[in-house]
């Protein structure tokens, strides 16, 4: 199985590149949210490539390669940037710094797979999987969103496709007014670092007009661009995605009958292990039979928000607090 190290400060990006990746079965991925924990991890672990955001807070992608280059023992690891400015002198640039090759955001899975063929270990992936493909016949008409796009993204899986939609307007409903708030406050790194993350996961998802109005915010407060109603902008664009009636979002999963609760614990452990997509709906059908149970609430709470943010290690300790109560509760019975 070829190893993977994949590094950006987005987990929607982490999640659907790892989703690519691990859907066939021949890559495991190990993902860290900054260059410094990705830099902690290769101290006790080498991988057989690596995959970068470009551009990240504290330490970026490019100092990172420069450390990991220096290291002999890493030296020969290639590195794959992303980047969410690829443009013709972009590539020479990403060389000059030791990177070995790049992919533009935001990310399709046959890219993917392309780039990382020509540089996968001897038995590695011969060439790219087949996606699935997108029939255009069931498409939604859904205003502000490039459907089809999102979709050859998370390789024609619409639930999934509506469920993340469904969890990055819930998670960013109320960015708009924290970036003028910092923005009011002076703080334009924060304001820049905000707006490039909701543009990446955006243009991942197909919120064109959200993704938009976020490049716009990013390039006014880094001085690329002069100010304009981009702030505005994001917030009718953030205003009408949270207005759409999204398919199947607002259905809720069959309840789990109380004797099957831990091997249900079980499952969505392994699927948090794995980081899958699936995870939440799994949880769904868990929620009613752990009310039945009379653990502690808070403990259910807060896996749900950790589920909703898609933070799946946060998530996994939690299920295992859960586990726990659910056995002590089960034991007083």
């Amino acid at each position: 199985m070829i190893s993977v190290l994949l590094v950006d400060d987005d987990p929607m990006i982490l999640d659907v590149t790892s989703l690519y990746l691990q859907r066939g079965g021949e890559f495991s991925v190990k993902t860290c949210e900054d260059a410094s924990d990705a830099l902690g991890v290769l101290e006790g672990r080498s991988f057989d490539a690596i995959i970068s955001d470009y551009e990240m807070p504290e330490m970026d992608g490019i100092e990172a390669t420069r450390l990991i280059k220096a290291n002999p023992n890493l030296k020969a690891t290639p590195i794959v940037a992303l980047t969410a400015h690829a443009m013709s002198s972009d590539r020479e640039r990403f060389l000059a710094v030791g990177m070995d090759d790049y992919l533009a955001k935001p990310i399709e899975e046959a890219a993917l797979l392309k780039v990382l063929t020509r540089w996968l270990p001897a038995g590695g992936s011969d060439s790219p999987r087949t996606r699935a493909q997108v029939r255009d016949d069931d498409l939604a008409a859904l205003p502000g969103l490039d459907v089809e796009a999102a979709l050859r993204r998370v390789n024609g899986k619409r639930e999934l496709l509506w469920r993340l939609l469904d969890e990055f307007r819930t998670r960013n409903a109320d960015e708009a007014e924290t970036m003028a708030a910092d923005l009011a406050g002076g703080d334009v790194t924060a304001v820049a670092a905000a707006a490039h993350r909701i543009k990446g996961a955006a243009a991942t998802l197909g919120a064109i007009e959200i993704a938009a109005a976020a490049e716009r915010i990013e390039r006014s407060v880094r001085g690329e661009a002069a100010p304009d109603d981009a702030l505005d902008a994001l917030r009718r664009a953030m205003k009408r995605l949270a207005a759409l009636s999204l398919p199947g979002t607002s259905t809720s999963a069959p309840s789990l009958p109380a004797g099957d609760i831990a091997d249900a614990i079980g499952r969505l452990d392994e699927a948090l292990e794995q980081h899958r997509f699936d995870a939440p709906n799994m949880a769904d059908a868990l929620f009613p039979a752990l009310d039945r149970t009379h653990c502690d609430a808070s403990l259910v709470d807060a896996l749900r928000e950790s589920l909703s943010r898609l933070d799946f290690e946060t998530a996994r300790r939690q299920l295992a607090d859960l586990r726990q109560a659910v056995a002590d509760a089960e034991g007083r019975q």
